[in-house]
């Protein structure tokens, strides 16, 4: 894969997550109010099933490229635990949901105790499920700040020090329900700064000689025989050819 190949995943995956709620919340909304639900909804819950999984596999696979190219082993990892953490997050709060669910509706029989047991199970599996996809957030984040500020260090793009930062404090505000807007605006200047990735944004690693010192940096040695100068090292003097 070349890097304008890595360059363009991520790009797009990025603009996957800018771009979804914006076409999201709004179709949620005229589905809620046209009082549409069931089996209506699941073609809709299949393509942003479908959205999400590709953002993340464009985004790993990506950023894994980049860190190969800029030779930075922790722009990926950092990347690949950001991505985990919100994966397993997401995978224990459906995990806390079911069980809840499933434990008031088996010990409460009556139709009262039912409907009171339903709201109750709704009520804690919410706080329960919030709580929890808020603590791996948290951690997703601060692993996305840590892949982007690589990333920015790599490639002397700034803005991905930026997107980072508005990653981290938009999930922490996520507890006082501002902090998805924040998130967003994170993602688009990540979408923004890839977008200004190219191949010569930075040297992807100095070019230094791979056995100690130059051989210019030494000290000449003259032939004693023409007086020419030579290589410190060498052998045989490069005009007359006799042995130094």
């Amino acid at each position: 894969m070349s890097f304008q190949s890595a360059r363009n995943m991520a790009y797009a995956a990025s603009l996957l997550i800018v771009v979804g709620p914006v076409l999201l919340i709004p179709i949620m909304f005229v589905l809620i109010f046209a009082n549409i639900t069931g089996v209506v909804l699941i073609p809709l819950y299949a393509v942003v099933f479908s959205a999400g999984l590709s953002s993340i596999i464009l985004f790993t696979v990506a950023m894994r490229r980049l860190a190969m190219h800029y030779r930075e082993p922790s722009i990926f990892n950092n990347a690949l635990y950001a991505v985990l953490a919100n994966v397993v997050g997401t995978a224990v709060a459906v995990f806390i949901e079911i069980l809840i669910l499933s434990f008031v509706t088996h010990n409460f029989t009556s139709s009262t105790s039912v409907s009171n047991a339903t709201f109750l199970g709704v009520m804690i599996s919410f706080f329960m499920i919030f709580a929890v996809i808020f603590v791996f957030s948290v951690v997703g984040s601060v692993f996305y700040n840590r892949a982007f500020s690589s990333l920015a260090e790599k490639s002397g793009i700034n803005s991905f020090k930026e997107a980072g930062t508005l990653i981290l404090i938009g999930t922490a505000l996520t507890i006082v329900f501002v902090g998805g807007v924040v998130v967003w605006v994170g993602w688009i200047f990540a979408a923004m700064s890839f977008s200004k990735l190219t191949a010569t944004s930075a040297p992807a690693y100095p070019a230094v000689a791979p056995y100690g010192p130059s051989t210019s940096t030494l000290p000449k040695r003259y032939c004693p025989y023409c007086g020419t100068p030579n290589d410190f090292d060498s052998k045989f003097c490069k005009n007359c050819g006799k042995p130094q």
